[in-house]
């Protein structure tokens, strides 16, 4: 059974917005009026007829797709479609179709980087690479495709500005994604997850099969977290890096990269799940770019 966050109204409207139109939050109360102004938003927004198809199924967009989020919940729809929560998160339903198809395009691209820096890490130690067939043929082939790519979006005129002011947590049709985290800590009341400094550099979420996985047989020690994550500026993996466990045990490389990114985000995550699956881990260093939107106990 779900217990829906409901915090009450905001206590002063003029320091909302002049938080959300000048900077992020930068503390706890930023966020808390932040966070309450969304939801107040959220619990007055009406759903029209044209935002349905026949079938009674919530749209992206009247005529669009079907809304992923309608299918989780009426509730997650209206939030994302606040104007609070897209001064937050991003004004996702200002991106047109090209914005959208350069956006794909780019996460691509920076997916391809990775490749390219794994390649070299993984084949640093080898001697004559220059005349390694092996090493030449992986490394043409990605070279080829980024700069096919790199085209691509120079043909599409694309706008890197505009991508940076909209969250990555978005999926193929350009809408928030509803992450999850299974965990048996509860956020606090002002509804920010506390991280542990001594062994923690930010917040694991992912996709309801990652939350799933984490679930595990603790049904009944844990609780799954429905939340969105704005993470604007990040590093996608197509692998869990090493440094992502135990093996960092002092943090040093994501300390490093924590002060350059809002978030790591890694895709078809390895270690004994099938890629298959497409499970989604997203690292987020900062507690304030995480909505909490419900807590389930199953």
């Amino acid at each position: 059974m779900g217990v829906q966050v409901s915090p009450p109204a905001p206590k002063c409207m003029n320091k909302f917005e002049s938080i959300v139109n000048s900077k992020e939050a930068s503390n706890e109360e930023d966020f808390t009026s932040i966070r309450n102004q969304i939801f107040k938003e959220a619990e007055q927004l009406s759903i029209n007829k044209e935002d349905r198809n026949s079938d009674g199924e919530l749209l992206v967009s009247p005529g669009g797709s079907v809304s992923k989020l309608g299918q989780e919940g009426e509730k997650y729809w209206k939030i994302a479609r606040t104007n609070a929560f897209k001064k937050w998160f991003g004004d996702w339903q200002s991106l047109s179709n090209t914005d959208l198809d350069n956006w794909h395009t780019h996460k691509d691209l920076k997916q391809l980087e990775e490749e390219l820096e794994h390649l070299r890490y993984t084949w640093g130690t080898e001697k004559n690479l220059d005349t390694n067939k092996n090493y030449q043929e992986r490394l043409q082939s990605i070279l080829h495709a980024i700069s096919a790519l790199n085209s691509k979006l120079v043909n599409n005129n694309f706008n890197i500005h505009k991508i940076n002011t909209i969250s990555k947590t978005i999926d193929e049709n350009g809408e928030p994604m509803l992450l999850h985290r299974a965990t048996e800590y509860l956020p606090r009341e002002d509804g920010l997850l506390e991280i542990n400094e001594n062994k923690q550099v930010g917040i694991f979420v992912g996709n309801k099969a990652e939350a799933t996985y984490q679930l595990g047989s603790n049904k009944d020690t844990k609780k799954i977290i429905s939340c969105f994550a704005n993470i604007k500026n990040y590093k996608l993996y197509n692998q869990k890096p090493s440094y992502w466990d135990w093996r960092d045990r002092d943090k040093t490389e994501l300390n490093k990269l924590k002060q350059k990114y809002d978030g790591l985000i890694v895709k078809n995550i390895s270690g004994g799940k099938s890629s298959s699956n497409n499970y989604i881990d997203i690292l987020v260093f900062d507690p304030k770019n995480i909505l909490i939107t419900e807590i389930k106990n199953d």
